[in-house]
């Protein structure tokens, strides 16, 4: 039963369209590295497990019944994993970066709230930039929103995207890590390491 509530929740974000309108000022998704909302970007050396949050932030409802987005990470990486939040989530987007979660019990709203954690490995120092754009296929009408179903559980709600730098054609980077890269110091150095073993 259970999983029949969730399917049917998940064809009301394709069926509500009509009732969709974005609102950049509330309802914005992003992509953080804090459950604040407040971080975007931040320096990580290799083979550290960079924890980044796609986070519905300043909403105007009271839940979240289902989401939908999608997301690129651009750089040199390995293990790239998501962990969906809510009760229940059914993910029928098909693959890593094209999410269309239906819950089977809304997520209750705070200023930001966690829809899912996207979790990868950093192979180097260079540069790893986050993209967040909406579904495919969307439940908005030639739309590239990321989208909510709100309360009563039939409400779609499209949403702005926090993008970190607004001057760059759509879809704008959200978030990044090393963006300025991060410099070894010799105590950390590959010689030093090597020296060792000598």
């Amino acid at each position: 039963m259970k999983k029949l509530v969730v399917l049917i929740l998940a064809s009301l974000m394709v069926a509500s369209v009509a009732s969709a309108v974005v609102d950049p000022d509330v309802n914005s998704m992003g992509i953080y590295f804090d459950v604040n909302a407040d971080v975007f970007e931040m320096p990580a050396g290799p083979y550290v497990e960079i924890p980044a949050y796609v986070i519905l932030a300043n909403p105007d409802v009271s839940g979240v019944w289902g989401y939908e987005f999608g997301f690129t990470a651009v750089g040199n990486y390995i293990a790239p994993s998501i962990e969906l939040n809510g009760t229940g989530p059914i993910d029928v987007g098909g693959g890593l970066g094209n999410h269309i979660v239906g819950l089977a019990a809304p997520i209750a709203t705070t200023q930001a709230t966690i829809l899912a954690t996207i979790k990868l490995l950093p192979m180097d120092v260079a540069p790893i930039y986050y993209t967040l754009t909406g579904a495919d296929p969307n439940s908005m009408f030639e739309s590239n929103t990321p989208n909510i179903v709100a309360p009563p559980g039939d409400v779609l709600v499209g949403c702005g995207v926090s993008a970190w730098d607004v001057e760059l054609e759509e879809p704008g980077i959200c978030a990044m890590v090393n963006d300025t890269g991060v410099i070894a110091t010799d105590e950390a150095s590959w010689d030093s390491v090597k020296s060792l073993y000598r």
